[in-house]
Parts: C-alpha cells; structure tokens; sequence
C-alpha cells in the first residue's frame, strides 16, 4: 500500500522504520494463520493453528515484505523519499477480521514524499510505485504455483525410489511443505486483488488516478488468477 506523504530518512529513522515493518510483518502473518485455519474455531485445534501460523509466516516474509520493499525501491529509483509505516488501526483490524475467517490486509505502508503528486508527471510515478506491489504478488503467486507441483514430483518420485522409506516419516514433511505453497498461492493473490480495490488509499486508487488502462489491466489479471486459483481447488476436490 502505498501513502502520502512523509517522512525522515536519517539512521535513526530507518531503525524505528525496520522495527516497524518487522512488528507489522509478524502480525499480519499470525492474522492470516488464524483466518486461513477458520478464524476463532481454530483455537479449538492449536496444533493445527501452529501449523498454519507458522505457514502463513513463512509466506508472508516474501509476500508483505516484498510487496511493500517493492513500492519502497520504485519510488525511490523515482528519487522520492519513500519509508514504510505501520497502521495500528489496520493492524487491530487484521486480528479482528481474522477471527471471521476473512483475510484484512492494510497493516502499514510505505508514504511517499512527492511534492508533484498531482501533476501529470507525479500521478504517473506515484502509480507505477503503487503498481509495483500487486505485480510481486501476482508474480510470487505463480512461483508458488510451481513450487507445489515441484513439491509433488520430488515427494512423489523419492516414494517410488524408495519403497522402503516409512510414510510416518516423510508425510508430515511433505504436507508441511506443500501447504506452505498452497498458502503462499492463496496469500499473494489476496494482496494482489485487495490491494488494487480501487478506494481510499489502496494501491488500486493511484494506479486508476494514473492510467485506467494499466488499473484495468491488472485487476483484471489478479481477478483472473484468483478465479483460476479457486476453480483449481474445486476440481481438485
């Protein structure tokens, strides 16, 4: 997500900036875990919902964290100062909705400091930077796509090479593996989608504001790979 403006850039503030995006970075991830397990039944289950955290963080190291680096480097490769800052009320709202079983996402974000945002020139970089976080999920989304089938074949073909290997062993391993994809697939597309919503500020609204070509375009493209996603599911079903 994308905000404005800012912002100090001195050592002390990129201190007080990394300890931010680590906080918000650990609870978005423990928010996702408990929605993606159920959201409130799932403390009924707490070793399934340790499981599921612990995926859900995984995942969420790449997907957050580089959705949010990715607006930071655009904007400054723009010269712009750009920082990243959590949203106590988003956060609040995460843990909230998460006991729904519903994904929030909007923790924190990085502020941009351009003084020409409502130019021509500015709304043009302001939304390639916006842009910029939605694409790595899309992206990440279809690694993950081919990190689960990666998964499969080398599980499956280390079972046909050694039939001898017990189950008991290598099936806990496997299914932790492959359920750290399937939520890194499931993850990503959401931040993808959510994020370029075209309202308040989401990342969508400067993307529109820029060119409505390039919003249509991506929204288009994260509803289809979500659609895609779900229909998969359903047939593997």
């Amino acid at each position: 997500m994308v905000q404005q403006p800012v912002v100090n850039t001195g050592k002390s503030d990129l201190l007080h900036e990394v300890g931010e995006f680590i906080f918000a970075t650990i609870w978005l991830g423990v928010a996702f875990g408990i929605a993606m397990a159920g959201g409130y039944r799932a403390f009924g289950n707490l070793p399934m919902l340790r499981i599921v955290i612990l995926q859900s963080l995984i995942v969420v190291v790449f997907a957050f964290v580089l959705h949010e680096l990715a607006h930071r480097v655009v904007a400054r490769h723009y010269g712009h100062k750009a920082v990243f800052r959590m949203w106590v009320p988003g956060l609040v709202l995460a843990a909230l909705v998460s006991l729904t079983g519903w994904l929030f996402a909007a923790p924190g974000g990085v502020y941009i400091d351009m003084a020409d945002a409502g130019t021509p020139q500015g709304k043009a970089r302001l939304g390639k930077s916006a842009l910029a976080g939605p694409i790595v999920n899309m992206a990440l989304a279809l690694l993950f796509v081919g990190a689960t089938i990666l998964a499969a074949v080398i599980f499956s073909t280390y079972v046909s090479v050694a039939p001898g290997v017990s189950m008991d062993r290598i099936e806990p391993v496997a299914n932790f593996i492959v359920g750290v994809t399937l939520v890194g697939v499931e993850i990503n597309l959401w931040l993808a989608l959510f994020n370029l919503l075209p309202f308040g500020s989401f990342d969508g609204l400067k993307v529109f504001a820029w060119s409505k070509k390039a919003w249509i375009i991506s929204f288009a493209a994260a509803v289809a790979l979500y659609g895609a996603w779900w229909w998969i599911q359903g047939q593997a079903l």
